[in-house]
């Protein structure tokens, strides 16, 4: 009677620390399975290793205004990061996820804020962590980034899992990935000799220019979009074909560059 009793103590052990993975391994376990420098191991290795459904992990970085995934960032802007598990057979009962974003050195990358539905804010030995507080049966966990005032090379780290539901890591898939970003590598500057002046209202660019000269609006990835002539004086430019988002104005000429916002 003993031993039985001792034996259902270790199944009921057993099968709390697994529903436990359900709140996150950083808030349940403190741990640190991104797969990021440092972490232990990630969730295929330690567990949900059955490889079900083929699972695969996106990693984006979207200009919120526009709603468009961007490969460089702006110092200091606050951008969305979204965590997309996509799978290419059967249909898991719940998906989960953790993450984190550091530079080179490893040290804490920018600052998570704002998590989204099902998503957490947690610390593990002072690294910055984001992970699912609950299996959710969205692919999609999103948060908002603030991107260093500092600059440099980022990269977000972050391990997922799909999950059949059955309160063990049994019968799960796994996918593990990685995203780089650097700073915007244009110069954001003003002209010191005040040469000329660019202002965005809603979608109106406005440029006052004491000679003529070419103006260049170049998306924040450095592609040249619009090529514009600026008089002496002032001109009005109409933007409203380009989508809501930063842009820079660029006089190269001058080796002027402002940034700018274009939308209402």
């Amino acid at each position: 009677m003993k031993r039985t009793c001792t034996l259902i103590a270790i199944l009921a052990f057993f099968g709390l620390v697994l529903s436990s993975y359900d709140n996150g391994v950083a808030e349940q376990q403190n741990q640190d399975r991104t797969g990021a420098p440092g972490s232990t191991a990630h969730c295929g290795v330690s567990c949900h290793n059955a490889q079900n459904y083929s699972p695969t992990l996106d990693i984006q970085l979207i200009d919120p205004p526009s709603n468009t995934a961007v490969s460089e960032y702006i110092a200091g802007q606050t951008y969305e990061i979204r965590y997309v598990i996509n799978v290419a057979t059967g249909t898991p009962n719940g998906y989960g996820f953790q993450s984190t974003a550091l530079f080179s050195n490893n040290q804490n990358a920018g600052t998570f804020q704002n998590p989204g539905n099902a998503v957490q804010l947690e610390d593990v030995n002072g690294r910055h962590i984001i992970e699912h507080s609950q299996p959710h049966t969205d692919n999609t966990f999103v948060s908002e980034w603030v991107a260093p005032e500092t600059g440099g090379s980022v990269t977000f780290y972050a391990s997922s899992v799909a999950v059949n539901g059955n309160g063990a890591n049994s019968g799960d898939g796994f996918a593990g990935a990685s995203l780089s970003v650097n700073e915007a590598s244009i110069n954001v500057l003003e002209n010191a000799q005040a040469q000329i002046e660019a202002f965005a209202f809603g979608k109106t660019l406005s440029v006052t220019s004491q000679a003529a000269f070419d103006v260049e609006i170049v998306s924040v990835n450095g592609q040249k979009l619009l090529s514009l002539q600026a008089s002496e004086g002032k001109e009005k430019y109409d933007l409203n074909e380009l989508p809501d988002g930063i842009y820079f104005v660029l006089v190269p000429e001058q080796a002027f560059a402002k940034r700018i916002f274009l939308g209402n």
